[in-house]
């Protein structure tokens, strides 16, 4: 499957093959930021665009004081993602995107991704509850997190 989307160029450069879009799916503390790291680090042209990246500029943009007004910030979040992702795939970029709840997102994605003709590899992240569990409690107390998300 890796040779379909992607070759090897001269001096190790790995690049697909076409126009493509990959996302990391999977529930908090699943390694979605680890893995987009390691992918960043094989594939450095890509263009990165993490969704909670839209949701903390518009939290620091705006701001919000309950429920109600963060739920509207989030779909706001989620529209300037989706204008972003068409912007850079009407552009030719290559991205790097995750894809945390794919009941929201597919739509416009898929969308998207035929209208641009871009590959879309998904990459599942999953782990047992206990250790999400763990992982998101020790992230938690130990990494300075945006306070919205």
């Amino acid at each position: 499957m890796f040779n379909d989307h992607f070759e090897v160029k001269k001096g190790s450069e790995i690049m697909p093959t076409k126009h493509s879009l990959i996302l990391l799916a999977g529930a908090p503390g699943t390694g979605k930021g680890y893995t987009a790291n390691i992918i960043r680090q094989a594939l450095p042209n890509l263009t990165y665009a993490p969704l909670d990246m839209y949701k903390e500029h518009i939290y620091d943009e705006i701001g919000f004081d309950n429920v109600e007004q963060k739920d509207a910030l989030d779909e706001e979040a989620r529209q300037r993602y989706y204008r972003a992702i068409d912007i850079m795939m009407a552009n030719g970029k290559n991205i790097l995107g995750d894809y945390p709840f794919s009941y929201k997102q597919k739509p416009y994605l898929t969308k998207a991704a035929a209208a641009h003709d871009y590959n879309v590899i998904t990459v599942r992240l999953e782990a047992p509850a206990q250790v999400l569990y763990d992982r998101q409690r020790a992230r938690d107390k130990e990494e300075p997190r945006h306070l919205g998300i």
